[in-house]
């Protein structure tokens, strides 16, 4: 299982491992034993930073031609994770659809 780091962190039990965008978390080398728990934390808004840092490597993308109301509830997550706007996960399609369309004025 990996994931692709979607926003920029420090990993503090990683021995202040600092991943960036498009690596792979964890890094190959990791001794570290990541947990459900601290795998949930990263994926979600749900940590001290609101923002997710880490996505499923599975998750699809939605297309960058595609309109943004044609987005499906979990493009429209991905596409504010990786524009840095913070959102409730248990949001409603149109909420997180406003908040894209905010984000792009």
């Amino acid at each position: 299982m990996s994931d692709k780091v979607i926003n920029r962190f420090v990993h503090h039990r990683d021995n202040d491992r600092l991943y960036n965008i498009g690596d792979v978390f964890p890094h190959k080398d990791s001794s570290i034993k990541v947990t459900e728990e601290e795998l949930e934390t990263l994926r979600t808004n749900n940590n001290s930073s609101k923002v997710p840092f880490i996505m499923d490597e599975n998750t699809k993308e939605a297309d960058e031609d595609k309109p943004l109301n044609k987005y499906t509830k979990e493009e429209l997550k991905v596409h504010l994770s990786k524009n840095g706007v913070p959102f409730d996960e248990d949001a409603k399609k149109d909420d997180l659809l406003a908040l894209a369309k905010d984000g792009e004025e």
